[in-house]
């Protein structure tokens, strides 16, 4: 993700910006900007968002509530909910340095002031600076944020600017380029006039460029302005620069180098180039290669990305597109650095370049004569140099051409970031195709002849109405599988489209499977399989980073974290971070965050390269990443819990982030190591528990509790299947199968009783509540509370006594108990108690308050939870608690707030498919149209009670009913009222409750 402060103010997960419009929005993400990796306070945001209000204690709770739903809608635009961290006291966002345009710069800057006056990359240091801006020499940092907490920010960083801005322009004046900077050497000059080093710069660019005049009417006027406004007279330098001027001397140059050779005009400029061919989706590419390559200086790219992704198409044609800007030729080598068979040489390209430009290199003795040969020839031309498919830095340096009239485009599967860092090059690395345009090209490809067949053709409309490409018999469904086939890889698009002609390309033949995608990519040819074209790469690695390449494919997950690969291949993090950060310059792998993804193609080709290990090498490294998963799951048990020493991690937020990203890749390992693994399966069931649930992911929780439950029933564990039987039969009961549920409950109990284990009856007990609540079975649960707290004491578990405690206070409340409730929830949140009950406890205590008709004690507890919540990544739980703040919002005539906040509950709660919580949305938004908009108000309790009668939520639905009864009275239908809540209190008899509730029902 990026952010941006310097000229405007944005972010960006994706490839769009976006730019805040509403000033509350603005003020709000750049003062966290400003204090980005630190905490800005609930007060200081609110000041700063609502400034005038901190003394009027009345609005200050509204206040808080709209901060805090501000907060929510903004992290739910960020690429990660766990960016915006609550911690209690305020709102931290994560950033990382590279992510701020204000922390680059910095740092950018630091670099520039820190090279020597006579070092010539002094100026492209400062240039990069600059380049941060979206105007180096206008504008402000964080634009029109009248905000005093950025103020001191925003100057910091426009002091920055002005220093670097004259590093700049002395650098550039250093070296003769006085003419090319002249125009915003006096832009920026006139901008601050009172700053003497900038008019220094400016009499010297002025009288080099044989303006002696202009350079003393500069200091004339500078003189005036210091004298009028500050009554001082110029410094020495501005005055020794004026007697420069006035004593006539020439004006200084750098000093001259080696000669130009001077050519006579070739008869026919070289055109050296491939054939160029349009292009599908590279507009943006194409932007990057003009901004690099049309003006200026340092006119080199580098074009990096996976094999087969289109380099040298991109290249290409851009050159062809600019052919007029070079009018003295196109020069074009090609090293072949990943190919079957070695390209030319360094000198024999050199060679081939200097004939080509009609000098002979016969009387060139060694390769740096040919060189200073080569870029003789090119002085004063413009040409375009094209070096295709490099392998290192070596081999490209000597084809830089020093004139600024010539331009260079290099192609690379590697990052080549020597030539980046060293040499000025822009980078340009280059991605797949996005779907769509994948889509338009294989569709154009299929169309087309077979002998005009592209991997870079033009996209043509098709007919309206067109179902199927022509020349082929896929529809457009098929034609987007078979590009999500291949992964945006025009080379992989070309062949497909070839194989489309054959009906049975995507579904296989009767009787067998879809083929395997990398036999779909092989039509024989090995200059376009993708086998052969990754293995160019691949078997060119050294052994250490074939290994890990290998290690890549064994695991079977789409993603692993550097410890989790350090675990595979047996090593330590740090080695295996810098075999990756290599395979990464490679284009073999992605690294974002500490996780490591490959492409889809080269993932199924490392998984093939992989397969050829040994079976029980195999089935070891597995064992040893399942091994490490659960130490990482332990470790994020134990934080979360506080029991953790030193941890792996550096904060409970840290700790659940890194499970976010775990959770899809271990479940995935989990059910293949299944069969030969030992204990890890079932101790990743038992501490993962309810975590994957908490989170909204059913379906994981269901593949990786079944997995246990195998895995334990194998081993003869009875203890570890009933733990996880009944995790299961939860998530089976929340994925709508109550009666598959029920079998699984009972099958938990079984096993329980057969192991004789405390702690597992115990557990089943206590969880067992949470398939009974929803069916009104409240007594029955509360047995099975009591029961699971008696069971825990024998087995000495603190921490799931708490739990057990904590689900007694709720389900106190649900009986209406509520003295007996208050007395059990504050003597649990007295104790230190694991996040997770205490989450728990703080429901029900803040329900049980707004039921008391006491809105503004609820508050702060629904406060605390949401932060703990999030934390922890709760996010059902911290949905709920949103639901629970609207009601208290409601309570004190906030609606508006009320109304946000349920909307914003109810749509995350039904991407979650929690049912009952999401009952409870519609009867508050009910609540809130009943006055003015009962019919609206009608169709929102429809729907809450067809979902509790579909679902089987006995509890929710007299809740539903006796909305209704309200709703009724207010349009005058006394006997339905009557009728409804008849129907609800018979519902709550049979639920083991009085029939009229003594509290409103929201």
């Amino acid at each position: 993700m990026e952010f941006q402060v310097l000229g405007r103010v944005g972010y960006r997960a994706g490839e769009s910006w976006v730019r805040p419009r509403g000033a509350l929005r603005r003020r709000m993400l750049g003062v966290l900007l400003a204090r980005a990796g630190h905490v800005v306070t609930y007060d200081a945001l609110a000041q700063a968002l609502w400034p005038g209000q901190d003394d009027d204690p009345q609005p200050q709770v509204r206040v808080a509530a709209r901060l805090h739903l501000h907060a929510h809608r903004f992290r739910q635009e960020l690429d990660s909910a766990e960016r915006l961290v609550a911690d209690g006291s305020g709102y931290l966002l994560q950033v990382e340095h590279d992510e701020l345009d204000a922390t680059r710069f910095a740092r950018l800057v630091e670099g520039a002031m820190g090279a020597a006056a006579d070092d010539p990359a002094r100026a492209g240091l400062a240039r990069e600076a600059l380049s941060q801006w979206a105007d180096p020499w206008g504008g402000t940092a964080y634009p029109d944020l009248d905000v005093p907490l950025v103020a001191d920010e925003a100057q910091r960083l426009e002091q920055l600017r002005l220093d670097v801005t004259d590093i700049l322009f002395d650098a550039e004046i250093r070296l003769g380029h006085h003419q090319e900077v002249l125009a915003d050497l006096e832009r920026v000059a006139a901008a601050h006039p009172l700053r003497e080093p900038l008019q220094v710069r400016l009499m010297q660019g002025l009288h080099q460029a044989g303006r002696p005049v202009d350079a003393l009417d500069v200091y004339a006027r500078t003189r005036r302005v210091l004298v009028d406004e500050l009554g001082m007279e110029p410094s020495e330098p501005l005055r020794r620069m004026q007697e420069f001027v006035l004593s006539g001397q020439a004006p200084q140059t750098p000093a001259p180098g080696r000669e130009r050779v001077t050519v006579q005009p070739m008869q026919a400029p070289p055109a050296q180039l491939p054939a160029s061919v349009p292009l599908v989706g590279r507009d943006g590419a194409l932007e990057l290669l003009d901004a690099a390559l049309t003006d200026g200086t340092n006119r080199h790219a580098l074009i990096s990305g996976l094999p087969g992704v289109g380099k040298t198409a991109l290249a290409v044609a851009w050159v062809a597109a600019h052919r007029a800007d070079f009018p003295d030729g196109q020069l074009y080598v090609d090293f072949q650095g990943y190919g079957p068979t070695p390209g030319p040489s360094v000198d024999a390209a050199l060679e081939r370049f200097i004939r080509a430009l009609g000098g002979d290199p016969a009387g060139a003795r060694d390769r740096e004569e040919r060189v200073a040969t080569y870029r003789s020839l090119l002085a004063g031309r413009q040409v375009a140099i094209l070096i295709d498919n490099a392998r290192s830095e070596e081999a490209v340096r000597p084809l830089l051409p020093g004139d600024n009239g010539c331009a260079s485009l290099v192609t690379s599967r590697d990052d080549l970031t020597g030539l980046i860092a060293r040499d000025n090059v822009h980078h340009v690395p280059l991605q797949p195709l996005d779907r769509e345009h994948a889509v338009a090209l294989l569709r154009s490809l299929a169309g087309a002849p077979e002998t005009e067949l592209d991997d870079s053709s033009t996209d043509p409309a098709p007919a309206a109405g067109a179902s199927r490409a022509s020349g082929t018999g896929l529809d457009a469904d098929q034609l987007e599988r078979l590009a999500e086939r291949c992964g945006g890889l025009p080379i992989a698009l070309r062949v497909a489209a070839l194989r489309a002609r054959d009906a049975d390309v995507l579904d296989g033949r009767p009787g067998q499977g879809a083929p395997d995608v990398l036999d779909l990519l092989d039509v024989g040819d090995p200059m376009t399989s993708a086998r052969t074209i990754f293995s160019w790469s691949v078997d060119a690695l050294d052994r250490d980073d074939l290994r890990l390449f290998l290690a890549l494919g064994v695991n079977v997950a789409s993603r692993i974290d550097v410890g989790g690969l350090a675990a595979l291949i047996d090593t330590d993090p740090r080695t295996a971070r810098r075999g990756v950060e290599r395979l990464v310059r490679a284009n073999l792998a992605q690294l974002e965050a500490g996780w490591v993804r490959q492409h889809d193609l080269l993932a199924a080709y490392s998984a093939e390269r992989g397969s050829s290990l040994a079976r029980a090498e195999r089935e070891q490294m597995l064992r040893r990443l399942l091994g490490y998963y659960v130490d990482q799951v332990k470790a994020v048990d134990a934080l979360t819990a506080s029991t953790a020493g030193q941890s792996v991690f550096r904060s409970l937020q840290e700790a659940n982030q890194w499970l976010d990203r775990a959770a899809a890749p271990l479940v995935t390992v989990a059910e293949m190591a299944a069969d030969f693994a030992g204990s890890e399966v079932t101790e990743l069931s038992r501490y993962l528990g309810g975590a994957l649930t908490g989170r909204g992911a059913l379906e994981l929780a269901g593949r990786l509790h079944s997995t246990a439950v195998m895995a334990a029933e194998r081993r003869g564990d009875l203890e570890a299947a009933a733990l996880a039987m009944q995790v299961l039969a939860a998530v089976t009961g929340k994925l709508g199968d109550q009666h598959k549920a029920d079998q699984q409950w009972a099958r938990a109990r079984e096993m329980a009783i057969a192991s004789g284990s405390s702690f597992a009856l115990a557990v089943v007990h206590n969880n067992y509540t949470s398939a009974l609540l929803p069916q009104g079975q409240f007594p029955r649960a509360w047995g099975h509370l009591r029961a699971a707290l008696r069971h825990i004491e024998v087995a000495g578990d603190q921490d799931r006594s708490q739990s057990i405690r904590a689900n007694m206070g709720f389900v106190l409340v649900i009986l209406e108990r509520h003295e007996h409730a208050e007395r059990v929830l504050r003597e649990l949140l007295g104790e230190a108690v694991h996040p997770s009950a205490r989450s728990n406890a703080l429901r029900s205590l803040a329900i049980l308050q707004l039921r008391r008709a006491r809105p503004r004690a609820a508050e702060p507890l629904i406060r605390e939870a949401i932060d703990l919540t999030t934390q922890t990544s709760e996010h059902i739980l911290r949905s709920e608690f949103g639901a629970l703040q609207a009601e208290a919002r409601f309570g004190l005539g906030d609606h508006e707030t009320a109304r946000e906040l349920l909307e914003a509950s109810l749509a995350e709660l039904a991407h979650q498919g929690e049912q009952a919580e999401l009952v409870l949305c519609l009867i508050g938004l009910a609540r809130l149209d009943r006055d003015e908009h009962p019919r609206r108000s009608m169709v929102r309790l429809d729907e809450a009670l067809a979902r509790t009668r579909r679902h089987g939520l006995l509890e929710m639905e007299f809740r539903v009913l006796l909305a209704f009864g309200e709703l009724y009275d207010i349009m005058g239908q006394e006997v339905r009222a009557i009728a409804v809540r008849d129907m609800a209190g018979s519902i709550r008899l049979a639920c083991g409750l009085p029939k009229e509730p003594a509290y409103a029902i929201w």
